[in-house]
């Protein structure tokens, strides 16, 4: 299978589907005329705060400074996973992204040429912090830059 130069590849979740069915996001969205990514189409041009954690930052790439975007990211294809660390469904696939990573990262060829990112939705770094601890996740998680989160926790 061949990819297109600079491929940003989305993983389908079901628990942000749900998520955004059960809070009225789905319906908010089409109210406003909004639509969802579609195969072949760019990632949006989202604004993302830069992690915290150096190890995230040196892994992505990023030097520092808010916000960045994922077109900013130096990778051939690149990973995108939107969670919240309340999700259940997320938290049961945490292991495989895991998996996934490690599979990446021991192959030199794919190791620079392919980046994950997590983007935590109505999450704070502490709760991101406490998500890596417990499912220990090696590779960059962002906040979207101006999110304001529910407190509905």
């Amino acid at each position: 299978m061949h990819l297109p130069k600079r491929s940003v590849l989305i993983p389908v979740l079901l628990g942000l589907g749900a998520l955004l069915f059960f809070s009225g996001g789905l319906n908010d969205l089409q109210a406003q005329g909004k639509k969802f990514i579609q195969k072949g189409e760019a990632f949006p041009e989202i604004a993302l705060k830069t992690p915290s954690q150096a190890k995230d930052r040196t892994y992505l790439g990023i030097s520092g400074g808010d916000p960045f975007k994922i077109k900013d990211l130096k990778a051939e294809v690149i990973l995108v996973e939107i969670f919240d660390v309340y999700c259940l469904p997320c938290q049961k696939q945490a292991p495989l992204y895991r998996q996934l990573f490690g599979l990446i990262q021991s192959n030199p060829a794919a190791r620079d040429q392919i980046k994950m990112v997590g983007i935590a939705v109505g999450n704070d770094e502490s709760e991101i912090k406490k998500f890596q601890d417990h499912f220990p996740f090696r590779f960059g998680f962002v906040i979207p830059f101006g999110y304001i989160r529910s407190t509905n926790k």
